[in-house]
């Protein structure tokens, strides 16, 4: 039989060896991310682990707890310390930002960029009362107080939270610069029927059914807000399109009661065509002021449209193909009117397809137009260069099936300017050599301003 002495020595043993795998438990993380340059498999529940562990033996090693406890307190209160410092400090004080992408050589830089902040005593303070918090936990509030605060950007937080949304042309819906809740009561459901079709059978069509209801019955409720909500310059555009959407629900009804589940696609692409032109015609001018350094350079007021065709080798099942593409300059004037500048001096005319390289990065930072979709289009750079960025382009041939908009490993490090909306997949059965016979400017010329080659014209 075991001394009350020795089973405490075993159990402080066995608690002492789980404190130190504990506290090692990040090692295997941090090794990968080493290793792969890559910080897209970090998770955070080894420190979450690590964190718990020490704060119970912090309070078991308390003297009105356990006395002559000293040691067990004063190891595990450096260790939490330390493990704070990592989390809330570190991470900070190299941080780099790149709000926009420079333009070509001819052009003065253009990257904006915030570098190596040093910690405040602001966040300093920040980063106590989150460990205080820890410790003591947070009062929380009667349900006669509590309230429910609207985010500053609630599409942007559509982005961030939820699942993966991998569709261009909703992503350039979301990235919009309005703020009208009813357009975005008609917009979910409607694309919410993308998954409702991945059922097998004529099954998903009962699923699709209560997605029309649900986008009628909330245009029905919400067409004065929206109508309320257009740019005064673009209202009988914008009640022109509402009408065609609210036709097209009918329509879209009664395909479905036909049990017709292969015509349901083509016609949600074009009622989701119509609720985007309808959030297009409540952005009443430009959102906000270009920096006065940038106010000379190209810039894209808007948005823009052109078609890429390019000239397929060596492939007996593709000989060419035209991508429709979709410039933001909404969320990127800078470098998308560089782009749209240079489509209009045929720069990329006759241009070969160049090697692709994937680029690993170490931050991550909110972006309004994600790395999301397959034909994502953005600026290519040195990885260790932010401000080397001038014409070159590149497009991403991988969608990610698990990470969050706004979350993937390339968002903010690269300037997402635009997407392929049309013919996508084909992107797949490129390669090196393949030639850009033309990019031709389909709308939204008028949106660019101090456009190069007139005054070099």
């Amino acid at each position: 039989m075991l001394s009350a002495e020795a089973s405490r020595n075993i159990v402080g043993i066995i608690g002492n060896v789980i404190s130190f795998g504990l506290f090692i438990s990040p090692a295997p993380t941090f090794y990968r991310i080493i290793k792969r340059k890559d910080v897209e498999e970090f998770q955070p529940y080894p420190y979450v682990a690590t964190v718990l562990n020490c704060l119970f033996w912090i309070f078991y090693g308390l003297p009105i707890v356990k006395p002559d406890s000293i040691l067990v307190v004063t190891i595990n209160g450096v260790a939490y310390a330390l493990i704070k410092l990592d989390v809330f400090m570190l991470p900070l004080s190299n941080a780099i930002v790149i709000l926009s992408s420079p333009t070509p050589k001819s052009y003065p830089g253009t990257t904006l960029a915030l570098k190596g902040k040093p910690f405040s005593l602001k966040e300093c303070a920040v980063s106590i009362a989150l460990a205080v918090g820890l410790i003591t936990g947070v009062p929380s509030l009667e349900s006669s107080s509590a309230y429910a605060a609207a985010p500053a950007l609630p599409d942007l937080s559509v982005l961030i939270s939820g699942p993966p949304i991998k569709d261009p042309e909703a992503l350039l819906r979301y990235a919009l610069p309005i703020d009208n809740k009813a357009v975005r009561e008609v917009q979910k459901p409607l694309e919410d029927i993308t998954d409702s079709l991945k059922i097998a059978g004529v099954k998903a069509l009962d699923s699709v059914e209560r997605n029309v209801r649900q986008a009628s019955r909330a245009l029905q409720q919400g067409k004065s807000m929206i109508v309320g909500g257009l740019a005064e310059s673009k209202k009988d555009h914008g009640v022109e399109m509402l009408d065609k959407l609210e036709a097209g629900m009918d329509e879209l009804q009664k395909i479905v009661e036909d049990r017709n589940r292969d015509a349901v696609a083509p016609k949600q692409k074009e009622l989701l065509n119509y609720v985007g032109s309808v959030e297009e015609d409540m952005v009443d001018g430009f959102p906000y002021e270009v920096p006065e350094e940038y106010k000379d350079m190209p810039l894209l007021k808007g948005r823009a449209a052109v078609d890429m065709k390019v000239k397929v080798k060596d492939n007996p099942n593709l000989d060419e193909c035209v991508f429709h593409i979709v410039l933001d300059g909404y969320n990127a004037p800078v470098t998308a009117g560089n782009f749209l500048d240079l489509v209009e001096r045929h720069f990329y005319d006759g241009m070969e397809i160049q090697r692709g390289k994937r680029e690993l990065g170490l931050y991550k930072a909110q972006t309004r137009l994600p790395f999301n979709a397959f034909g994502t289009m953005a600026m290519a750079r040195d990885e260790f260069e932010n401000n080397s960025a001038s014409s070159q382009v590149f497009w991403l041939l991988k969608e990610s099936e698990l990470t969050p908009s706004n979350a993937n490993i390339l968002d903010g490090r690269y300037a997402v300017f635009g997407y392929i909306t049309q013919n996508e997949d084909l992107l797949a059965d490129l390669k090196v050599g393949d030639v850009i016979e033309s990019i031709q400017v389909v709308s939204g010329l008028d949106n660019l301003v101090n456009p190069s080659y007139k005054i070099a014209g």
